[in-house]
């Protein structure tokens, strides 16, 4: 991504310095071949890494946004001249403010002295102004910046080559403070002035990002750079270290004021809270790596983002991901799962323990008691963490029925339903783990609206506690599960307290929390109450859903597929080896997603790929006692090394060429 800026950033300097060397339309055409020969060969050279990245997201990862024709301009135009202050940043700028362009005071007062110095030729001034237009002119209009962006605008972050226009500005201050002669007393003032006016235009609209200190430092900056290079000029002694210092003190200013805003916004960026996590976490998931070096899933129902698996090194569920296949986080929804649009899912406080059985979680991490745990055994206690193992999880590798094949998830509205499916088909059983139970509803203080797409806003009526009531009569004495699906996702703008019998448990319809929730274990014949109380002043409902879960036969159903598992044996991340007896045709299922990369041999013969639920690697396999091998090459990766390969020779012909030529 950035190296594809920087092929447009090299062109522009190929373009400027060609320019202004004042090459004969003959030494032009040469310059232009041995560039264009030298970043052909240097592309190609890539190719192992970026042809099947490019397949992999033009394909199933592709998650981009269209390209279109447009003279549509971006709002910055006000909040841009205050980017140049020290500090200014926050975390809605670093999402979707103006550019991040901020390199300095001192940068641009020499910048400025460039342009108003009679020192400077014109031709020279004239590319400087030409490749600074550019990139202000991307910054203004969408249509250049999608092109920057690779043909397709981010979905946040925007600019993201704004460091190629700092690097310019810095370019062309270098020329000025490299200059012995240096810029002239009259240019320094008039640029100090000239900055001075910018920053007051600046301050005239008061940008909530700004900081006073970080104000205060560009203006004393400016003045010290100002005496620094007029003492320069006069021929006094101005020692570098002095220029040196007030860089780095006003740069250094520059990332704590940013770097604190950021983490006040956000208490996962601090170090004391990154530290605090991984020393408490950190020592459960050893324990269990120490327990059990086995291929399996290990999750837990408190989080501190989602890539919480990364961080400390288990195998889990929860992750963010802007280049993970696009099926991945609708089935995810679909399993129950917290999910934000299409990048991230969250495990948070899970699903059903049905669904922890299909995707191989063995292992649970919780830092309270809950009824999540029903049927899953406590192991220890670690730092308060209590390490539970799930004697249902299925293994990584599993044989099914060949009819689950036949089940889509895409138009499953009920996820209770669904997962009760699945485990049908799986075994060719006909018995419900999930069973649904009926339930009245009630309003406290809110007004119902009737949407046309099926959901219902709920709407507070005044100051006093507003309640949407939910209210069951327990018919089981099973744990008791609800979920209202997500499809109407709304970033977590109206989002509510979940109170169940009175008793607070958490929000609801949060990034983190729109998932299914376990409300608990209860007695037969007693009345439960589950109480959605809108934060702000609106709810958006879809039909929720209350079942129970029928742990006992759910393990007994396990037991069934785990008793007939392959076995599985991670050579590499990309290898696996196993094998498998069966008295009929099967489904051979591995509970990590499709792709086409993945090639499977049975006894050594190349076997067809299917994806199942919409999601997951299976392929349908025969009768009888077989082994198996499943590698993983991306697509496009042996014609990549080849051009790879390719390249490197045509470098070393080349400088071969050039050693005989010189000779």
């Amino acid at each position: 991504y950035i190296g594809y800026m920087l092929c447009i950033a090299s062109v522009m300097g190929f373009a400027a310095i060609a320019i202004l060397k004042k090459s004969s339309p003959r030494e032009l055409l040469g310059q232009a071949v041995r560039f264009g020969a030298g970043s052909l060969i240097g592309g190609l050279g890539s190719a192992a890494v970026w042809l099947p990245t490019f397949l992999s997201i033009s394909s199933e990862r592709s998650q981009t946004n269209a390209f279109r024709v447009t003279l549509e301009t971006f709002p910055i135009l006000s909040s841009f001249p205050s980017k140049f202050f020290c500090g200014a940043a926050s975390p809605l700028e670093a999402a979707s403010g103006a550019p991040h362009v901020f390199c300095g005071t001192t940068v641009l007062l020499l910048v400025i002295c460039f342009f108003l110095s009679r020192k400077t030729p014109l031709r020279e001034k004239l590319v400087a102004a030409a490749a600074l237009l550019i990139f202000l002119g991307s910054f203004l209009f969408v249509l250049p910046d999608m092109v920057w962006h690779g043909f397709s605008p981010p979905n946040s972050f925007n600019f993201r080559y704004a460091f190629l226009f700092s690097f310019t500005l810095i370019f062309i201050a270098q020329d000025q403070f490299l200059r012995k002669d240096g810029p002239s007393a009259r240019a320094i003032l008039l640029s100090a002035g000239a900055l001075a006016g910018l920053f007051c235009v600046a301050l005239l609209r008061i940008m909530p990002f700004l900081r006073p200190l970080g104000v205060t430092a560009s203006f004393l900056t400016l003045i010290a750079a100002a005496i620094f290079l007029l003492l320069r000029q006069k021929g006094r002694p101005c020692p570098f270290v002095l220029i040196l210092a007030v860089c780095v003190l006003e740069l250094g200013l520059n990332c704590g004021i940013s770097l604190s805003a950021i983490t006040d916004h956000d208490w996962t960026l601090r170090m004391d809270a990154h530290r605090d996590f991984v020393r408490t976490v950190q020592p459960a998931v050893d324990y269990v790596h120490s327990r059990d070096e086995g291929l399996y899933r290990m999750e837990k129902t408190f989080s501190r983002s989602y890539n919480d698996a990364s961080l400390l090194g288990y195998n889990g569920l929860s992750h963010f991901s802007s280049t993970e296949p696009v099926f991945v986080k609708p089935f995810m929804r679909k399993m129950g799962f917290a999910t934000e649009q299409n990048f991230c899912a969250s495990y948070s406080s899970g699903s059903t323990a049905s669904a922890d059985a299909l995707l191989g979680v063995r292992y649970l991490l919780t830092q309270e008691e809950s009824a999540k745990t029903d049927g899953y055994e406590l192991l220890t206690t670690q730092g308060g963490i209590q390490i539970y193992e799930n004697p249902g999880a299925l293994p990584l590798a599993f044989l099914s029925m060949p009819e689950l094949s036949g089940l889509s998830t895409a138009e499953a509205a009920d996820t209770f339903a669904l997962q009760d499916q699945i485990w049908q088909r799986m075994t060719g059983q006909e018995r419900s783990i999930l069973l649904p139970e009926s339930y009245t509803v009630s309003t406290v203080g809110l007004t119902a609206t009737q949407n046309g797409d099926g959901s219902t806003t709920y709407t507070r009526t005044g100051p006093e506690e507003a309640a949407l009531r939910y209210q069951l009569q327990i018919t089981r004495e099973l744990p008791l599960y609800f979920h209202i699906p997500n499809e109407l996702r709304h970033f977590g703008v109206l989002p509510a307290a979940v109170y169940i019998n009175g008793e607070y448990a958490g929000e609801y319809f949060t990034d983190f929390f729109w998932n299914m929730q376990c409300a608990g274990r209860f007695q037969v014949g007693e009345t439960v109450t589950i109480e959605l109380r809108p934060i702000n002043d609106r709810l958006e409902i879809i039909e929720p859903y209350f079942y129970y879960e029928d742990t006992a036969l759910l393990q007994e159903l396990a037991q069934s597929l785990q008793a007939q598992a392959p076995t599985l044996t991670r050579l590499s991340s990309s290898h696996f080896q196993g094998s498998f007896t069966t008295e009929a045709d099967r489904l051979l299922v591995f509970s990590f997603p499709f792709d086409k990369g993945w090639t499977l041999r049975i006894d050594g013969q190349a076997v067809p790929c299917q994806m199942v639920l919409d999601c997951l690697l299976a392929a349908d396999v025969p009768a009888g006692t077989h082994s198996f091998d499943l590698r993983y090459v991306p697509q496009g990766f042996t014609q990549g090394c080849a051009i790879s390969c390719a390249a490197v020779l045509a470098a070393a012909v080349w400088v071969w060429l050039r050693r005989r030529h010189s000779r």
